[in-house]
């Protein structure tokens, strides 16, 4: 983790995305809590709630023409105040406002940090950046993925169709088996692995995932038995069909337009507008 100014933040650390996940999985809980076993989940609610404001009275950085979040906060409690990719995954998990998610949003897009290979974990304008640094520069498949999803999910449908077509694009280039983190600047024109860098890697595999339900807006609704369905209206890709997925014990496939129109559907799910940029 590096300061503004290069300088690598002592521990112990307390993450931003670390923060996004307690929250989620907190509103998470509740709703399990009163759709399975039929108790109140207002206690996690306000816990949730509660770490929500803590975060966003300490985590955002101000002292700059376009706020954003810090990557965490140090062993001293203070902000870790370079700017990194850590924010996308803060997107979509109840942590924000949308007003502070619109910040976060155009902020992870700037050019400092979405490139084409990706969403970079520290700025380009940082001191102490290196594009195959392990944590100051480079991309990591998950990460953009996760943050492309974020932004999906938060209605910033063009942003997100940017980065995803970063990972497609990487995907293409490197016979189809993404590396666990890359160079954020092409090699000859190439993407160009982390050195040491797995492949195949169980995260950057599970990175399709999120493509596919960022690509389609997919929310399962369990206790309804059917997935819902809201592509991008961008369709980065034009027309596709996605086939093989599996809910509630059945085959779904799905069929969109280029124009991002579901024109037709397999299975328990149900299509809803497709999600436009705001």
């Amino acid at each position: 983790m590096r300061d503004a100014a290069g300088r690598v933040a002592a521990g112990p650390i307390a993450l931003l995305e670390t923060q996004a996940y307690a929250v989620e999985a907190a509103h998470g809980a509740a709703a399990i809590l009163e759709q399975v076993l039929g108790v109140s989940g207002d206690s996690w609610r306000l816990w949730a709630d509660e770490l929500a404001g803590q975060v966003r009275s300490t985590f955002w950085v101000r002292n700059s023409q376009q706020p954003y979040l810090a990557m965490a906060l140090d062993g001293q409690g203070r902000r870790v105040d370079g700017v990194g990719s850590n924010m996308g995954h803060a997107l979509g998990t109840g942590l924000l406002t949308p007003a502070e998610e619109r910040a976060v949003a155009s902020r992870l897009v700037e050019p400092d940090l979405l490139g084409p290979l990706g969403i970079g974990t520290l700025s380009q304008n940082n001191p102490a950046y290196n594009p195959l640094g392990y944590h100051t520069g480079s991309v990591w498949t998950h990460d953009t993925a996760i943050a492309a999803w974020g932004l999906a999910r938060t209605g910033h449908g063009a942003y997100a169709a940017r980065a995803l077509r970063a990972l497609v694009d990487v995907a293409a280039a490197s016979d189809h088996r993404w590396p666990e983190l890359l160079s954020a600047e092409p090699v000859l024109d190439r993407p160009a692995p982390y050195p040491a860098s797995c492949r195949p890697q169980a995260w950057a595999a599970a990175s399709v995932g999120f493509l596919i339900s960022a690509l389609l807006g997919l929310t399962a609704d369990a206790p309804a038995g059917r997935l819902l369905v809201a592509p991008l209206r961008e369709a980065p890709f034009g027309a596709l069909r996605v086939e093989g997925l599996r809910f509630a014990g059945q085959s779904v496939r799905i069929e969109v337009d280029h124009a991002g129109r579901v024109v037709d559907v397999e299975g328990p799910v149900e299509v809803r507008a497709a999600t436009a940029s705001p």
